[in-house]
């Protein structure tokens, strides 16, 4: 029952299902992951890479690992002036945002699931049970 400093940059970390890999926003622009090593008396992080760095003036957000932590699907949009929230925050709209699922293992190998940009943000894997034929 403490607050452990894992010594990464950036907000909004997500755990992997099996609870060995990180994964997080290092700033507007990159995404992150890592080992997560809680074997000792302080979880340290290791093996730390980009798995998406985009360019100005997109920003990525939201990463949430897949089931089997071979993905990441996260939001991918412009930043945009206006009196409202940033648009990557929650509860914002976000116009020209869309959702992404990228190689976990990678940099920057990304494909884009929704083109409407109709706010898509804060993605989630929601798991099928499998045909048992």
């Amino acid at each position: 029952m403490k607050i452990l400093n894992l010594k990464i940059p950036g907000c909004r970390p997500d755990l992997s299902a099996d609870g060995k890999k990180i994964a997080w926003g290092a700033d507007d622009f990159t995404l992150c992951s890592g080992d997560l090593d809680l074997s000792g008396p302080e979880p340290k992080v290791a093996n730390r890479h980009n798995i998406v760095t985009s360019e100005k003036p997109l920003e990525a957000y939201h990463v949430d690992w897949s089931p089997d932590g071979k993905y990441v699907a996260f939001s991918l949009g412009p930043k945009h002036k206006t009196l409202a929230g940033a648009p990557e925050m929650i509860g914002a709209q976000a116009k020209d945002w869309n959702i992404c699922v990228a190689d976990a293992s990678a940099t920057n190998r990304f494909i884009q699931l929704t083109k409407d940009g109709q706010s898509n943000k804060e993605p989630d894997w929601v798991p099928v049970k499998k045909d048992a034929r």
